[in-house]
C-alpha cells in the first residue's frame, strides 16, 4: 500500500480525541459551504441593486467592492475542496474521487485567479468567459473561449447574463 491509498486509521488527535479521514473531509466540506455562501451574502449586500434573481453570482467577482472578498472565498473554495476530496478518498479508496474533486478545486482556483470581465466586454461574454473557467470538458471550455473572443457585437444584447 503506497502513501496515496486507503487507511482507516486515524490521522489527526486534538486533545485526545482522534479524527479519521471521512470526520476531516466533512469538516472541510461543511466549512467550504458555510463560507462560501457567507461570502456570497455579504458580497450581494455590499453591492448597491445586487439581485439574486436576476444577476449571476460571478458578477460579485467583477465589482471593485466586493472582487478581493469573492475571488479569495473561490481560492478557499478551491483549497478546501482538494484538502477534503484527499481525505475523502483516503476514506474510500477510489481514485476517481479524488479526480473529480482535484478538478473542481483546481477550477475554482482558476476561475478566482482570471480576471472576470475586462472593459468592453459585454454581458454575454463574461457570461461565456465565467463559463469557460468553470467548466472543465475540453471541448465545452474551447468552445466557450472562441465564442467569447469572437463574439459578434450585433448578437450581444440577444443573451442575457441572467442565463448563465
Amino acid at each position: 500500500m503506497n502513501e496515496l491509498e486507503s487507511t482507516a486509521e486515524p490521522v489527526f488527535a486534538l486533545r485526545g480525541t482522534q479524527f479519521d479521514n471521512g470526520t476531516i473531509a466533512g469538516l472541510l466540506f461543511f466549512t467550504l459551504a458555510a463560507q462560501f455562501m457567507t461570502v456570497i451574502m455579504l458580497a450581494a449586500a455590499m453591492v448597491p441593486g445586487y439581485d439574486f434573481r436576476a444577476a449571476a453570482i460571478s458578477d460579485l467577482g467583477v465589482v471593485p467592492e466586493t472582487a478581493l472578498l469573492f475571488n479569495v472565498s473561490l481560492v478557499l473554495v478551491g483549497v478546501f475542496n482538494l484538502l477534503g476530496g484527499y481525505f475523502f478518498y483516503r476514506t474510500h479508496g477510489r481514485r476517481w474521487l479524488l479526480a473529480v474533486f482535484a478538478l473542481a478545486g483546481v477550477g475554482a482556483i482558476g476561475r478566482a485567479s482570471s480576471r472576470s470581465t475586462p472593459e468592453g466586454f459585454t454581458a454575454s461574454q463574461h457570461c461565456l468567459r465565467s463559463c469557460s473557467s468553470t467548466c472543465r470538458p475540453s471541448g465545452v471550455r474551447l468552445a466557450s473561449l472562441v465564442l467569447s473572443g469572437f463574439y459578434p457585437s450585433s448578437l450581444a444584447g440577444s443573451v442575457s447574463s441572467s442565463s448563465c
